[in-house]
């Protein structure tokens, strides 16, 4: 006589599969139900039927059908393991979509599959599976956010003051994002108090954040539109290649500093830049007196253009003569005159900028503070003052350890790398 599974009910429940830290973490995951017939538990072997819809009935099969045979049933409990493909779970979650399990089974003697009713709903762990290692995630922003400046398909919020919203340990990067537009940001991060950073990092012996750009863009970049600092940086910074300022240039002291000349492998020699209230560049020379006791001293073509309000000073070598400025700059050259001929003399001329970013934006030499800078020190502890007192020293972010940095290791204690 046929066997019939109408009676045939199952009891479902879905387990994630858990691997040990360090080992891959695969698509599939456990799926344990109990088989009854006719209200008894069964016992026996079966071959089952998973398939992945859009709807708790009728709807459309999302992806192929699954066959797992001689499964074998004790007491009614089996346990089988289905794969399917993640991108199936994935545009499920992109799209906010559900999913429903069907299952059909054949035990010994059945003549064909009978489906169970009802469908089983999917829960929430195998659409983790769209965060699989090496899983992409993507989006089609509804029309909603359009307007947003920054809008993610993925959204990580710590309210605690002292953890992080999102730990990831790599052996090449613990997070990597990738923006494919023009206005796109691989890795976005936004802090709301003044102690917070928006990305912090952290490296013992090498950088804690790191940028390439292998066009013409920037490696790094930095905007503030408010009263703040587009960058900040609190030690010794070391720049390998030129420093280019689109503006002003302030410091309370400035040298260049190089290998000894006569012993570079051990020391290095500074010099102080040469400071003036005025923006002033200086040109200098040697020339000697033709027979008439005249010479021309001619500049650079760009001198007049550059220059304005010229300083002269001229200075005799090897014997005692007169020397004057016969007659000043005028088309980029000036002369000189000597009592005697054939006479060496060394020339100075300073002039002060001109050109047209030094006229919009002249040095004022004495200026008050603002208001909220005053009774604060560029360098505080040259005027019996704490650093408390140094301007910009509210603008610091907080360094306490427990308030950033994350500890020293991560997930089954495993020690952080650098």
């Amino acid at each position: 006589m046929r066997r019939t599974l109408s009676a045939l009910c199952i009891i479902l429940s879905i387990f994630t599969v858990l691997a040990a830290f360090g080992a891959p973490v695969g698509t599939a995951f456990t799926y344990q139900g109990q088989l009854r017939r006719s209200g008894a538990a069964y016992n026996g072997t079966c071959n089952f039927e998973f398939s992945l819809w859009d709807a708790a009935s009728a709807g459309t099969q999302q992806g192929r059908t699954q066959s797992i045979n001689s499964v074998t049933v004790v007491n009614g409990l089996f346990t089988v393991e289905i794969d399917f493909p993640h991108p199936l779970f994935n545009e499920a979650r992109i799209s906010g979509q559900a999913r429903w399990l069907g299952t059909s089974v054949q035990c010994s003697g059945d003549d064909g599959f009978t489906p169970l009713d009802p469908r089983q709903p999917l829960t929430a762990v195998p659409y983790a599976l769209s965060l699989y290692p090496g899983a992409f995630i993507r989006a089609n922003f509804p029309q909603e956010f359009s307007s947003n400046l920054f809008p993610s398909i993925l959204t990580l919020v710590n309210d605690s003051s002292t953890g992080t919203a999102l730990r990831a340990f790599g052996g090449f990067a613990g997070v990597y994002g990738l923006a494919t537009s023009g206005s796109g940001s691989g890795v976005y991060g936004q802090a709301e108090s003044g102690n917070s950073a928006g990305v912090f990092g952290l490296n013992r012996d090498s950088a804690a954040i790191w940028g390439r750009s292998t066009g013409a863009g920037s490696a790094i970049y930095g905007q503030n539109t408010g009263s703040g600092l587009a960058g900040r940086f609190t030690g010794p910074v070391l720049v390998e290649g030129n420093l280019t300022v689109q503006g002003a240039l302030f410091k309370n002291g400035g040298s260049f500093r190089i290998d000894h000349p006569l012993d570079p492998a051990n020391k290095f020699l500074s010099h102080s830049f040469i400071e003036s209230p005025d923006m002033m560049n200086i040109y200098n020379g040697n020339i000697t007196t033709d027979a008439s006791g005249s010479a021309t001293v001619t500049l650079p073509d760009y001198f007049a253009a550059l220059n304005g309000d010229y300083r002269y000073q001229l200075t005799v070598l090897g014997q005692f003569a007169q020397a004057i400025v016969s007659r000043e700059i005028a088309g980029n050259s000036f002369e000189i005159r000597t009592d005697k001929p054939g006479v060496k003399v060394s020339w100075q001329v300073t002039g002060i900028r001109q050109d047209a970013y030094a006229r919009a934006n002249p040095i004022v030499v004495e200026q008050f503070k603002p208001a909220e800078e005053q009774g604060l020190y560029l360098f505080p502890a040259g005027f019996g003052a704490g650093e408390e007192k140094q301007i910009g020293y509210p603008s610091r972010p907080a360094t306490a350890p427990g308030a950033q940095e994350p500890p020293a290791t991560g997930p089954g204690d495993h020690p952080r790398s650098n």
